[in-house]
């Protein structure tokens, strides 16, 4: 499973997100992140160092519809290191 997070962001139609934080339930938490679980539970996650991007190709508020792409690399806490890929994903809200 991937997951992709934008959290007190605000988001634009061809805006471009860096993917460097890491994965909190802290209120405070604001930007991008990723999030890697394996077929082991095995949970990986972006960092100030360890990044990636996501980029909205289309966004339709009067629809809620976003859509967009994003790559991201992530590593668990035994500093294992995965690389995500030619994501997509589209999604209505």
């Amino acid at each position: 499973m991937v997951v992709v997070m934008l959290r007190k962001v605000e988001v634009k139609e061809g805006g471009v997100y860096k993917l460097n934080k890491t994965f909190t339930i802290s209120p405070e938490l604001t930007g991008a992140l990723g999030v890697y679980s394996s077929a082991e539970s095995q949970l990986f996650y972006t960092n100030e160092i360890v990044t990636g991007e996501l980029k909205i190709t289309h966004l339709d508020i009067s629809k809620s519809i976003i859509a967009g792409s994003f790559w991201f690399d992530a590593l668990n806490d035994k500093r294992a290191k995965v690389e995500i890929r030619e994501g997509r994903f589209g999604w209505n809200y």
